[in-house]
């Protein structure tokens, strides 16, 4: 069977769009330290009584005063304050666009992969069906002893096996094979005979229109 790359790489706009994010971080970041570096400037400015004193100096001597500094400062915060809003912004939608190209990428590499998942999935069927019939043989044998009142426990241990007894309709492999019914893994036809009356009524053929029953059980859950 050809090998099916499950990377989201094997898409070249993912790494295109994951390279673009890592720049805009980068620059989102540096933008920051700017405006930590433009804050501590400014706050190492003279006060306002400071300001005035050096304002009426500088203008005794005609010379440029810290206040001018400290405008220019307060322009270059806001300037790196809003290049900072946008970067964020920026941010934000590319990861966006990432979980978008993500989902989409996914939905292909499952599709990709589902004959596969198909090929497991009757695997499983038939391991289980031969694993049930084993189970329910060796408790057939301890109760047909019990019934000729046979004591066997001293020489037979019993040895069952949970959930692999197609006659328990609340086993987990009557359950298993009535899910794979349901989302079109098996045929009705390829139930065995003992389960087919258990099958919801809701279920009549693979494509049924009903809707999809979900269990608790993480195995019969398995995506």
């Amino acid at each position: 069977m050809k090998t099916i790359d499950t990377k989201l790489t094997r898409d070249p706009r993912y790494v295109e769009a994951l390279e673009k994010l890592t720049r805009l971080k980068t620059e989102r970041d540096l933008r920051q330290k700017q405006i930590d570096e433009a804050n501590t400037g400014l706050s190492s400015l003279p006060t306002i009584r400071e300001r005035i004193v050096d304002e009426a100096q500088a203008l005794c001597a005609d010379r440029d005063s810290n206040a001018v500094k400290r405008e220019e400062l307060i322009r270059n915060l806001d300037e790196l304050r809003h290049k900072l809003a946008v970067l964020r912004e920026a941010v934000t939608q590319q990861q966006t666009y990432i979980e978008t190209l993500r989902t989409a990428i996914g939905k292909q590499i499952a599709t990709d992969l589902l004959p596969r998942h198909r090929e497991l999935v009757l695997q499983i069927k038939e391991a289980a069906l031969l694993l049930s019939k084993a189970v329910m043989a060796e408790t057939d044998l301890r109760t047909e002893l019990s019934d000729n009142s046979v004591p066997y426990s001293a020489v037979i241990r019993p040895m069952p096996m949970r959930g692999f007894d197609l006659r328990d309709s609340q086993s987990a492999i009557v359950r298993y094979l009535i899910e794979a019914l349901q989302h079109g893994y098996i045929e009705m036809k390829d139930l065995p005979v003992v389960v087919r009356p258990l099958v919801p009524s809701m279920v009549s053929a693979p494509d049924s229109k009903a809707p999809k029953r979900r269990q608790a059980d993480g195995w019969l859950n398995a995506s």
